[in-house]
């Protein structure tokens, strides 16, 4: 992963290239921040950090063509902060385990919601 001074002059001169393959580029002073350059000419500026359970993880924070090296590096450096005070970055998404499935209504309290009949006057089974 090639580390460099991720500013808005090097963005406007990768804008210009088009790479072979993927290339991940790691800021030289703040190396949580990521720039992932695609092949296809399109980048995404990503937050990588260590989880509590000690696991890396990415956050990403969004399109080259819509956020600037320097909006990048502020948001990047809150996030650092808020990963130092112990906070998760992700904590704020809804993660799939709290998406309720038809494994969870299909349990037994939930019964009387799927044998009721919804507002369209259909019975719904489980």
């Amino acid at each position: 992963m090639p580390r460099c001074l991720l500013s808005q002059q090097f963005c406007n001169i990768l804008k210009k290239q088009q790479p072979l393959k993927t290339i991940q580029y790691t800021d030289e002073d703040l190396p949580c921040l990521l720039l992932e350059y695609r092949k296809s000419g399109k980048g995404t500026w990503y937050f990588r950090y260590t989880d509590p359970v000690k696991k890396m993880r990415y956050c990403r924070i969004g399109a080259m063509h819509q956020i600037s090296a320097v909006q990048a590096r502020a948001l990047a450096y809150s996030l650092s902060s808020a990963v130092a005070v112990g906070q998760d970055p992700k904590t704020d998404v809804m993660l799939p385990q709290h998406i309720p499935t038809l494994h969870f209504l299909s349990k037994k309290d939930t019964c009387h919601i799927l044998k009721s009949k919804n507002e369209a006057g259909v019975l719904m089974r489980p």
